[in-house]
């Protein structure tokens, strides 16, 4: 309500905030199309807290999801509150079923990926665990889905390996949501 009567900020100080500046980001949101209508939201976690918030400006629905247990996954629950308050299609959330790896088996695949030339994800072995570095996020679980395919519980997103006709990883695929990148292996 403050930010749409413009008690709180000023018309032009709204209007750096919703809009994009840089890629889908203005000062301090992510602004995205869904079903042709502008959403704007962010989410964040830290120390075992996750917060997701989104508002449709068209309709004015404000949802805010607050957890303060880590395994809680907002992230699903988010995309899928969105999806309802947008009127479209839903999943309900999916249920993991993890299998045991030999985590010699992906010596070779250890190493730097980069999405760009300033942006690399690291993965590496800490404990007889697959461990995910991605950007400036340290330390992400990989929990084996299948042989090439992991789910990041602490982001509810998927990190797939890319092979090649050799059967080499080449690349990860990194999946959020309805969003991926595909980071190339650094040679």
């Amino acid at each position: 309500m403050f930010l749409r009567d413009n008690t709180l900020l000023t018309p032009i100080s709204k209007q750096l905030l919703f809009t994009p500046n840089k890629g889908d980001y203005g000062y301090g949101f992510e602004i995205v199309k869904f079903k042709g209508q502008d959403v704007i939201g962010h989410s964040g976690a830290i120390h075992g807290f996750r917060a997701n918030m989104f508002n449709l400006p068209a309709t004015g629905i404000t949802v805010i999801l607050l957890a303060n247990y880590a395994d809680v996954q907002t992230f699903e629950l988010y995309e899928g509150l969105k999806r309802i308050a947008a009127n479209g299609p839903f999943d309900l959330p999916k249920t993991h079923q993890f299998i045991d790896i030999n985590i010699a088996d992906y010596r070779f695949d250890l190493g730097q990926y980069l999405v760009n030339d300033k942006i690399s994800l690291t993965l590496r072995e800490q404990e007889g665990r697959l461990i995910a570095d991605i950007a400036v996020e340290n330390g992400l679980v990989l929990y084996p889905e299948s042989k090439d395919n992991f789910y990041i519980r602490a982001k509810n997103a998927y990190l797939k390996l890319v092979r090649n006709e050799r059967n080499e990883v080449t690349a990860v695929k990194v999946i959020k949501g309805e969003r991926a990148s595909v980071w190339k292996r650094k040679m």
